[in-house]
């Protein structure tokens, strides 16, 4: 990975303005921080210049081990064998899905995270094993579900839902479309981004491509 790249994904995750953690999201919020992460062996000071949104980040996976992650060794794969790899969108514009969220946003979408962090691990293993299947309709159920569970914070997931997957879908779909009308290619994304009316997988059907999974 090219050097400014590592540079940008780190400098990326952290309040560079002098404000901490604390500052930005209150004492109350903060402490809810705090006392998640004794519980998982992160000590305070991981979190005190930690930008909100990567707090949530951090706290929407169920502990584990995440050395192997599929898109990272499926790009190490492609690079070992010589092939090209392209990317379908820069880390700017990724980090920039969560920085363009105000401030009141992240701190209810925190807040709630972090109230549902007892229940993740099961939450997660219904997901995972909706993905096994392949079944992207069940996914897509269990997700809904999910986040129609977070408390007085409905405005605030379609709002970042709507930058989440539907405005990358259509940023994905620009850009793969070069690639894929004139040569094979094998292209990974997310599970989310496939199903729904503003799925990939529906617009490339709107774009004139025949989509089916394979055997």
């Amino acid at each position: 990975m090219d050097k400014s790249v590592i540079f940008q994904s780190i400098t990326g995750l952290w309040l560079m303005d002098g404000r901490k953690l604390r500052d930005v999201v209150g004492e109350r919020v903060y402490q809810m921080v705090v006392e998640t992460g004794e519980q998982v062996g992160m000590p305070e000071m991981t979190f005190t210049y930690m930008k909100p949104w990567v707090v949530i980040m951090l706290f929407s996976l169920p502990p584990g081990n995440y050395d192997q992650i599929v898109d990272i060794e499926l790009m190490k794969m492609a690079a070992t064998s010589g092939l090209r790899v392209i990317g379908l969108e820069t880390i700017h514009e990724q980090f920039d899905v969560f920085d363009k969220m105000s401030i009141s946003d992240q701190k209810i979408l925190l807040e709630n995270t972090l109230k549902n962090y007892p229940l993740l691990s099961k939450q997660f293993e219904s997901l995972f094993h909706a993905y096994l299947d392949r079944d992207l309709a069940r996914l897509q159920r269990i997700a809904d579900e999910q986040m129609q569970q977070q408390t007085g914070a409905a405005q605030a997931i379609e709002r970042l839902m709507e930058r989440l997957l539907d405005d990358r879908n259509q940023r994905m779909l620009e850009r793969m479309l070069p690639e894929i009308e004139n040569s094979a290619n094998f292209i990974v994304v997310g599970a989310l981004h496939l199903p729904g009316e503003k799925g990939l997988l529906t617009l490339l059907e709107q774009q004139g491509f025949r989509v089916s999974m394979v055997e």
